[in-house]
């Protein structure tokens, strides 16, 4: 429940704090008094954007903060948020530039988080103002509470967690076989690469490119050993026949020491020829063969490449080579395991299957009755001619692996379904959502009408009704008022509202007045004594 509120310069309150009580609580006073300035500060609390330009004026900022008595589900939510208190303090302020800061407990936080847990702190209904009940993805949870079938809905959430986790741990499973069967695949197929490619010698690939150049040099080569041939031995002035007729000259002057030396180095000329001539000889052998040409690039583009797919020189390859050969890629048999992962997850999926159909059913029955239900409360709620009705929507999926009735159907966590409140006001007028309903008015109404409906729904511990008596008046107002404190037992229910026929049953009852001092405007509001409430009912009879 709402225990206390404080507003702070929000249009024409400059200062105002409100106590309330449990149960049925009345918000009255003349027209413009400022009462649904009370509505707004509520709504700006919790998270709904705007109010710089309601910034009172003179002021520089806006503040507003409510202390509340959280039901269980607020306190679920605010222990996911690390909050650990049984009460929850909410604050906001609004600055001239539009900034907004929010704190929760005295510890600043985000207006998504005010948003997620301020939808189970206060459920508002007046002019286009809602929390919970035009929240489509909370009309399934109505169902099923009125409905009675947490525990068919909780057996379908706790077997689809299970089958989702037999999934995952399966597709684990897979994966890790898939992956050691590739990865054995790739050294077989590495090993069977590098042993094909006959890896033995280290140096290779430079005695190849070194026959390579002989081979393309070979006419040079040939030239040049004939070369060698025609200046040492030729014919004619060789070297070797100089040098042979220069020491057969010089023996006849072997007796002087210069000429001996002279003939000492000529004998070396003559040793340098026969080396010249093998060499020459040699190099007389080379033979420009293309075949074998080609044979060597092809190997040696096959060294390169292979070097550099594995980013490893000759020797690292052929050491890369012989540790595949000996190394023993992991053993995985997981085929048994997968095998009974798969028997599991089919006995949970029939299980999950099962419980869900059997959910589908009593939803079925669940809002059929809820629709009357709420069709019942609508009546005497100047809405005798309203339709309501749940629709329940499924989605049919051919890739789906579950079938209701025989038809794959997409399964979500709750069930089959999803659940939509629809709404026709006036004869011949087409059921639509909720949410498109324009009439604040009316939209209290059938919040209200769904509300007793629900007498078990306990999720938000504070309602709050404005413009609930719009258009209504006489015995109308008496059924309200009563649905009201029928609402109110179970549940602080706060109402705006003109009507004495309303404020007379409330539990606790505040009046808010508007007055001039110095020129400008203020409001004050008070919690009223027995003697100032029947005053204060007395003048809205009055006003009736």
């Amino acid at each position: 429940m709402l225990a206390e509120l404080r507003i702070e310069n929000l249009a024409i309150i400059e200062s105002l704090t409100l106590g309330f009580e449990d149960g049925l609580c009345v918000i009255t006073g003349e027209t413009g008094a400022g009462k649904s300035l009370i509505v707004g500060a509520i709504k700006l609390l919790l998270g709904e954007r705007g109010g710089a330009d309601k910034i009172r004026a003179g002021a520089n900022e806006i503040r507003i903060s409510a202390r509340f008595f959280p039901t269980k589900s607020a306190l679920e939510v605010a222990r996911g948020m690390g909050i650990e208190e049984d009460e929850i303090t909410i604050m906001r302020r609004i600055t001239k530039a539009g900034r907004s800061y929010f704190w929760i407990n005295g510890i600043p936080t985000t207006a998504e988080n005010v948003k997620r847990i301020g939808k189970f702190l206060a459920d508002l209904h007046g002019q286009h103002s809602h929390q919970m009940l035009l929240d489509s993805n909370l009309h399934l949870n109505i169902l099923d509470v009125f409905g009675g079938v947490e525990r068919e809905r909780k057996m379908v959430e706790t077997l689809y967690d299970e089958f989702q986790s037999k999934k995952r741990e399966l597709d684990e499973l897979i994966r890790r076989r898939d992956e050691v069967l590739r990865q054995r695949r790739l050294l077989q197929f590495e090993l069977r690469e590098l042993t094909n490619a006959n890896l033995s010698n280290p140096d290779e690939e430079s005695k190849l490119e070194e026959e390579l150049s002989r081979i393309e040099s070979a006419e040079a080569i040939l030239e040049f050993a004939e070369l060698l041939r025609q200046s040492v031995f030729g014919e004619s002035m060789s070297i070797a026949d100089i040098a042979g007729k220069i020491k057969a000259n010089a023996e006849e002057l072997s007796h002087i020491s210069e000429v001996r030396n002279a003939v000492e180095l000529i004998d070396t000329i003559l040793a340098a020829t026969d080396e010249i001539r093998i060499i020459a000889d040699k190099l007389a052998e080379v033979e420009y063969d293309p075949e074998r040409a080609e044979q060597i690039r092809k190997r040696l583009a096959l060294l390169g490449d292979l070097q550099k797919k594995y980013g490893k020189n000759l020797k690292q390859l052929i050491e890369y080579r012989d540790k595949l050969a000996e190394q023993s890629v992991e053993e995985l048999d997981v085929d048994e395991a997968i095998e009974k992962l798969k028997g599991e997850l089919s006995e949970i999926r029939t299980r999950l299957e099962d419980a869900a159909a059997k959910l589908s059913l009593l939803r079925e029955e669940a809002a059929k009755k809820l629709s009357k239900a709420v069709e019942k409360e609508l009546a005497p709620l100047a809405l005798e001619n309203a339709k309501f009705e749940v629709e329940l929507r499924r989605q049919q999926d051919e890739s789906s692996e579950f079938r209701l009735n025989g038809v794959p159907m997409r399964l979500g966590r709750h069930g089959f379904e999803k659940a939509e409140f629809l709404i026709s006001t006036n004869p011949g007028m087409p059921l639509r959502p909720l949410k498109d309903i324009a009439s604040g008015g009316e939209l209290s109404r059938i919040a209200l009408a769904l509300k007793v409906a629900l007498p078990a729904w306990k999720e938000v511990g504070c309602c709050v009704f404005d413009e609930i008596d719009v258009g209504i008046g006489g015995r109308t107002a008496l059924f309200v008022a009563e649905q009201l404190e029928k609402l109110a037992q179970d549940r602080q229910v706060i109402v705006i509202t003109h009507l004495h026929q309303i404020a007379r049953r409330a539990k606790c009852h505040i009046v808010v007045e508007k007055y001039q001092m110095q020129g400008e405007t203020f409001v004050s509001a008070r919690m009223l004594s027995s003697d100032e409430r029947e005053k204060e009912l007395s003048r809205m009879l009055a006003i009736e």
